[in-house]
């Protein structure tokens, strides 16, 4: 009897600690995966364009649903705000947060935390001083629909140095990120380094 009761306390343990384990990966699962701080669209179905076209987009990478229930979003720039969300994001989909609290600047940062306040993912762009702005995304300013977003390029790729991951290109909005337009653009390095994309060619004329 008593062997089968420390034989059960173990195998108790282990699944808690398994249990355990297995928490922190299910929540990195959820990434930021594309936003836009100057929108060339009308995304929200108002009739114009503003600061409520504003959207983040949230992509869950993982194998299984995630429960964003009591996650926290912040927008810090110049006017930080913060935002608690709800609902659940199913494994390869797409979460969009339509005009999330605040108003993003082109310069600044979005944190993504748990319930239990602990950073789940973030990203800097522009000029906003995180500590290491030197390997921050591009800012969020856009003239057109080809540089409205930031998107991660590859789709859902987190390899934690922003400037890496997020490219400015068309918005996909809940949708596998696959756009980049390079045109006239002088840069110090090459937009496509080190990134595996499928590129399509929609050609008129001769």
């Amino acid at each position: 009897k008593l062997m089968k009761k420390m034989f059960s306390l173990i195998t108790a343990t282990t699944i808690i600690f398994l249990a355990l384990g297995l928490l922190p990966l299910a929540h990195a699962a959820v990434i930021i995966n594309e936003f836009t701080t100057d929108p060339q669209s009308d995304w929200d179905g108002s009739g114009s364009m503003g600061s409520s076209d504003e959207f983040i987009e949230l992509f869950n990478n993982g194998t299984g649903i995630v429960n964003i229930t009591g996650w926290n979003l912040s927008l810090t720039d110049t006017t930080p705000a913060t935002q608690t969300l709800s609902g659940s994001i199913l494994a390869g989909d797409y979460f969009v947060i339509i005009n999330p609290t605040g108003t993003q600047n082109n310069d600044g940062q979005i944190v993504l935390k748990n319930f239990a306040g602990t950073i789940v993912d973030s990203v800097s762009y522009g000029s906003y001083n995180d500590g290491t702005p030197s390997d921050n995304a591009l800012t969020g300013n856009a003239n057109s629909l080809d540089n409205e977003c930031l998107a991660r390029l590859p789709n859902g790729f987190d390899s934690n140095v922003d400037m890496n991951d997020f490219s400015k290109s068309r918005c996909t909005f809940s949708a596998t990120n696959n756009f980049l337009t390079i045109e006239n653009e002088s840069e110090s390095s090459c937009p496509m380094e080190q990134k595996n994309l499928t590129l399509f060619m929609d050609v008129s004329g001769t």
